[in-house]
């Protein structure tokens, strides 16, 4: 019963459904009697078409209508005819406007019969508002595509169910259901049934991702896929390189070969905050070179010097006394290091502690090792026993670098004979703020560039049979150290 003033309207505007079912449409009519026998007629039970009509054609023609015929369901069937002229035209049909969000699961089916061959090549497709169709998307159904390619047999009937609630289709609307026919030429005929848009019982909107993606030159280092929105905790480990120091994640592909580079580098990844779109970051890595050798250097010979390298051992005879490892380490290299990040400016000896930033030698009883001086290459930790020795002062000044030492006192004249292994190291935060430890190479031989392994009986040794070394020295080596362990 209709009370009041209020203007009649020819429509009455119905909200859109919130699921579990968004559009069912079996396109079936009924006749009614009617009481007043001038409304008998054939009257729409399902919604059936909705300002319907072709929406594009290439090189094709369409039509669609609902027709009484031997349905799936009911007696009713929307068909579809027209003519393609190639494989690769393409026509569209709007049965059904709507309007539909896209939810986690939504799932679209539907039943097929193609009366010719070309038909097979007629399906269902969701138009979104921004003029795409979710059948790009590459959807299927055990094997059969959503969009183009042959479905059912001709004659008879076959159901479909495609699920497309993912990320690929979040945050689209739903703004048409229609009918499509390409990939095959001729005229082509089919009918649908049952055609229904769902979401499984469930309205949970889909959840968008995106993937950020961390790379070593063209090597994935970690991949991560997280919600729209989110972040990543901590940036990934990465594996420590020989003759390298990594300075951090940065936007691009970054070549740091100097301290202006270093400073100019305004791309690295400052902070991991949210991310709302694809992502790849991209390990910066800071090479160690030569630099030119100092000509009042004694200890080394050719005309360049490696930027960080262990040179070799020696004994101190002073007081007091003990095993000697000698570093270069060169201002360029820690010029570019300090540049990564303010906290490095404390990397000069002067400022340097076991703990903090700074450089030094780690050194260990060689029997002690279990295959190599430290465990994990990416922390700081060390093999059970090493003694960390950070630089507290430099040895020797040179033009372009200075040499610091390590030297390994109060050694037991039983372990004389005992190779004791070191290896220098670096402590120092990357352009990120992540503290890291870069090791010079695995313990070999110096002249390798790698680390050192020697006893203090050999390095005495070694020095006693040296030209250069005093008649003094000499005489306190056999002393104090040869005839001592023997």
């Amino acid at each position: 019963m209709i009370k009041g003033n209020s203007t009649l309207r020819e429509t009455c505007d119905v909200a859109h459904s919130t699921g579990p079912i968004y559009y069912r449409n079996s396109f079936e009519k009924k006749y009614v009697t009617c009481k007043e026998t001038q409304y008998n007629g054939i009257y729409n039970v399902d919604p059936c078409f909705k300002n319907e009509g072709v929406v594009t054609t290439s090189n094709a023609s369409i039509s669609a209508s609902i027709e009484q015929a031997s349905a799936k369901t009911g007696s009713y069937v929307a068909r579809v005819t027209g003519n393609a002229g190639s494989n690769s035209s393409n026509a569209v049909y709007r049965i059904s406007e709507c309007a539909i969000n896209v939810t986690n699961g939504m799932k679209l089916s539907y039943s097929i019969n193609p009366a010719n061959s070309a038909g097979r090549y007629a399906y269902v497709d969701l138009l979104c508002s921004d003029g795409t169709y979710i059948s790009s998307k590459g959807y299927s159904s055990n094997g059969t595509a959503m969009g183009t390619s042959a479905k059912g047999n001709v004659g008879s009937w076959t159901d479909y169910t495609f699920t497309f609630g993912d990320g690929q289709t979040a945050g689209k609307k739903i703004v048409a259901v229609v009918l499509r026919q390409s990939g095959a030429s001729g005229s082509y005929t089919a009918s649908f049934d049952n055609i229904i848009i769902s979401d499984n019982g469930g309205n949970t909107p889909v959840v968008e991702t995106v993937t950020v993606t961390f790379k070593n030159g063209n090597n994935t280092v970690e991949s991560y896929t997280i919600n729209k929105g989110a972040s990543i905790s901590a940036f990934p480990e990465i594996a420590a390189e020989d003759g390298k120091i990594f300075a951090g994640w940065y936007t691009q592909n970054v070549t740091l070969n100097s301290v202006s580079a270093v400073n100019s580098a305004a791309n690295k990844v400052a902070t991991l905050g949210a991310v709302n779109e694809n992502k790849t970051y991209y390990a910066g890595w800071i090479n160690i070179g030569t630099v030119s050798k100092d000509a009042k250097d004694s200890y080394a010979s050719g005309s360049t010097v490696s930027e960080f390298e262990l040179m070799g051992v020696q004994v101190r005879i002073t007081n007091p006394s003990g095993l000697r490892f000698i570093t270069r380490i060169s201002d360029k290299l820690v010029g570019e290091i300090q540049a990564l990040n303010g906290s490095n400016a404390s990397l000069r000896p002067s400022s340097a502690n076991a703990k903090g930033i700074g450089y030094g030698t780690v050194t260990i009883l060689a029997s002690k090792l279990n295959g190599t001086l430290v465990k994990d290459e990416s922390a700081t930790t060390v093999a059970k026993g090493a003694v960390v020795c950070p630089a507290v002062s430099n040895f020797m000044d040179y033009d372009g670098y200075v040499l610091y030492t390590c030297v390994v006192k109060g050694i037991p004249v039983k372990n004389y004979k005992s190779d004791i292994a070191a290896r220098p190291y670096i402590t120092y935060k990357d352009a990120n703020g992540t503290t890291r430890t870069y090791y010079i190479t695995e313990v070999g031989t110096a002249s390798a560039g790698g680390g050192y392994k020697t006893s203090i009986y050999n390095a005495a040794q070694a020095m006693i049979n040296t030209a250069g070394t005093d008649a003094a020295t000499r005489s306190w080596l056999q002393t104090n150290i040869i005839n001592a362990a023997n």
